[in-house]
């Protein structure tokens, strides 16, 4: 089982800098960024991202990780983290 801890608010990391899971930092709403007019519907706030970094450098940068998928909440994050390093033997 992957741990997580708090290392600010909306980020949290894995001891081994490996897997976060990060807020996107939105209020949640559906709107997010729509353009009146083009098409662009905008997208949903307030969710989290899942985030993998094989050289363990999320503790410094959450940015430098691979975002695998988007959850609508944190609880939702935390337990994809855990089915995919299920997945991948981790």
């Amino acid at each position: 089982m992957i741990a997580l801890r708090k290392v600010q608010a909306g980020l949290y990391v894995s001891d081994d800098g490996q897997w976060a899971v990060a807020a996107d930092g939105y209020e949640a709403i559906r709107s997010v960024a729509a353009e009146a007019g083009t098409g662009y519907e905008g997208f949903q706030g307030g969710e989290w991202a899942v985030v993998y970094d094989a050289r363990g450098r999320l503790g410094d940068d959450p940015g430098l990780g691979d975002n695998l998928d988007w959850f609508s909440t944190k609880r939702e994050a935390v337990a994809a983290v855990q089915r995919e390093a299920a997945r991948r033997g981790l």
